[in-house]
């Protein structure tokens, strides 16, 4: 009696975990749709020489202002930039929309240039197939009736602990 009660009670919580981790993604994947990041355009990598454009979006706003794949980030509006995060970190301190003066090195020779913060366009598309993916995925896993990812995420639990948890009834008759 205990242990078909236990069962449910696991099996009830496990659903309202469920749903309550669905409403919450929801939620999530709405938020996300309205919020805008700051982007100048460039991926920057650290390298020996210092911060170094790697690959310059062709029509974003690193290539408008001037800026070529090879370029060594010196400063963003006056703030030393020793790593890539620290570009990143700028750049989203700048702000969207705003101007931000880059001082970079082209081959020895420094230089100044204006680049313009604006949101980051280029991942949506890959972005929200990912979603998709992740959504159907756990949507599956919720409507399973096999538990398997239930199963899979408790799979470190001993195998009397597994038992406790079985969503499966016994077959063995009562003695």
């Amino acid at each position: 009696m205990t242990t078909t009660l236990l069962q449910r009670l696991v099996t009830v919580s496990l659903a309202l975990l469920s749903l309550a981790l669905l409403v919450c993604g929801i939620i999530n994947y709405q938020q996300q749709g309205r919020v805008q990041l700051p982007d100048d355009g460039v991926t920057w990598v650290d390298s020996d020489q210092g911060v170094r454009a790697w690959i310059v979006a062709p029509t974003g706003p690193g290539y408008r202002a001037g800026v070529h794949e090879g370029d060594i980030l010196k400063t963003i509006d006056s703030q030393p930039i020793g790593q890539a995060a620290d570009a990143v970190k700028a750049i989203f301190e700048a702000g969207l929309w705003s101007k931000a003066t880059y001082e970079l090195a082209r081959q020895g020779q420094p230089f100044e240039t204006t680049v313009v913060i604006t949101a980051q366009t280029d991942l949506k598309s890959i972005r929200g197939y990912l979603e998709l993916v992740g959504l159907l995925y756990l949507l599956l896993e919720v409507l399973s009736s096999s538990g398997a990812g239930v199963r899979l995420v408790l799979s470190t639990f001993t195998s009397s602990a597994w038992r406790a948890l079985s969503f499966t009834r016994s077959t063995t008759p009562a003695s």
